[in-house]
């Protein structure tokens, strides 16, 4: 093949990934507290409550979901939101940019006043087709009917107000069609419901909103009904091995300490555990052992959590679970805070509860203890790093110690999960794992980035052995 054909083909090969369209069906998404569907209480929150109350919509459901302003009168705001990421299909995340939505509605019971109506936000992030740099939210701007019971609201997208963040500007709006020219390329981090502002003086308010519907050209069309009640996830168990090892991987900074899948039995009939062992170095530098799985969900949307282990038989030590959160504002883990083992040397299980089981943050030191639950309120929809098991510390001199973890339990809502991860084999697991993974919207740019840079590289080699 001549070097002229090879360019066009691969050329070719570039465009053709960049536009395969997604063959995906119109869907009616039913939203329950037990699977949230992707939805997440957004980050930033505050003097606001929200949640899916048995408030019936105008279609026949019995739920919807609400929201609630308090009154503010200092200035600082009230606001709530909750986000999803616009297209998760079961083959992943699909990259949606803002020219790429075709339609947008909504319906909404708007306070006893008809003056609060929740509404839909597009956040956005990345370049556009002329290489500029985006980063804002477009904001709905238009009238909302007024009066009591349900109202819809249908985006024309020729001629409804809408205005972004990103230039500051309340007053500057203009119909979604123009932002979608402007913002041509520019991929989509999360489509947002909300109410309130981050800044002024607020009235008490109730307002509820249901069947979200949103429609991209590349096939993705959903309408999110939101419902009280709803089937608890199905529980699955995952066996992890040496040689499939289900994301596990171990964790950077371990030092004094070894870790591997051991032919140690757990109290489930397995045959194998994961082994932690400290060698009690007192030179002052630690000693800690950690193993890791990235996931995807948010601080949030943990629903439940738990783990067997088996303590060291002479000093009680046992592994437990941490939670590592990032994003730009906020990042540390979560350390869940131990009782002591009741029987040393024996497997016992750790069931967290949310309302009282103390944890730390390693972003605010050990002093600030709070619940699991108090911690999901504060941190809201942070995205999480690592799912962490382990034992140690990486200062001071921790004892010398072997130690068990298995069937680690985790439910989410996020994608409405709920995962038991059984250790079996033995050997050990491979490297780490970097973290952070690229934000949601980066990964089609990623994707053309590797292309592209694959195809100079290509040709640099090609070039120079020619």
């Amino acid at each position: 093949m001549s070097k002229r054909s090879m360019k066009k083909l691969i050329l070719s090969i570039v465009f053709v990934a960049c536009l395969v369209p997604i063959t995906v069906l119109a869907a009616d998404v039913t939203v329950t507290p037990q699977n949230m569907e992707g939805w997440f209480v957004k980050q930033g929150n505050k003097n606001a409550t929200g949640q899916i109350t048995a408030v019936a919509d105008d279609q026949g459901g019995n739920g919807s979901f609400e929201f609630h302003l308090n009154e503010v009168t200092n200035g600082s705001g009230a606001i709530f939101q909750i986000a999803r990421v616009p297209a998760v299909t079961p083959e992943g995340v699909t990259v949606v940019k803002v020219d790429d939505i075709e339609e947008l509605s909504w319906s909404f019971m708007s306070d006893t006043s008809g003056s609060y109506g929740p509404k839909l936000k597009v956040e956005y992030w990345g370049r556009d087709r002329l290489g500029n740099m985006h980063s804002g939210t477009l904001v709905y701007a238009g009238p909302l009917p007024a009066g009591a019971g349900w109202h819809a609201i249908d985006v024309d997208f020729n001629s409804d107000p809408w205005w972004s963040t990103e230039n500051d500007d309340e007053s500057e709006t203009h119909p979604f069609a123009y932002w979608q020219n402007l913002l041509s390329g520019v991929p989509i981090n999360y489509l947002v419901a909300g109410i309130g502002s981050t800044s002024g003086n607020m009235t008490a308010a109730t307002t509820h909103i249901d069947y979200i519907h949103f429609k991209e050209k590349n096939g993705i069309d959903d309408t999110w009904n939101f419902e009280t009640g709803g089937t608890p996830p199905s529980p699955e168990t995952v066996v992890v091995t040496p040689d499939d090892t289900q994301g596990w991987a171990l964790k950077r900074g371990n030092r004094n300490a070894s870790g591997q899948i051991a032919d140690v039995p757990d109290n489930h009939g397995g045959q194998g555990s994961f082994e932690f062992k400290l060698d009690g170095s007192t030179d002052g530098s630690g000693s800690i052992f950690q193993i890791a799985r990235i996931p995807v969900l948010t601080v949030d949307s943990i629903a439940g959590l738990s783990w067997d282990y088996k303590s060291d038989p002479g000093n009680g030590a046992y592994p437990v679970i941490k939670i590592e959160y990032w994003s730009s504002e906020r990042h540390g883990s979560l350390v869940y805070i131990p009782a002591p083992a009741s029987n040393p040397g024996s497997w016992e299980t750790v069931t967290v509860d949310f309302d009282s089981d103390l944890w730390w943050s390693t972003e605010l030191g050990h002093d600030n203890q709070r619940t699991l639950a108090e911690w999901q309120q504060e941190l809201g929809g942070i995205l999480v790093n690592y799912l962490v098991a382990g034992l140690g510390s990486t200062s001071g001199n921790p004892a010398a110690s072997t130690s068990y973890i298995d069937y680690i339990r985790l439910v989410e809502k996020f994608r409405g999960t709920d995962t038991t991860w059984d250790f079996e084999g033995k050997g050990e697991l491979p490297p780490p794992v970097d973290p952070p993974i690229p934000t949601l919207s980066e990964w089609g740019v990623i994707i053309l980035s590797l292309l592209l840079t694959g195809y100079a590289w290509f040709w640099r080699r090609r070039e120079s052995v020619i």
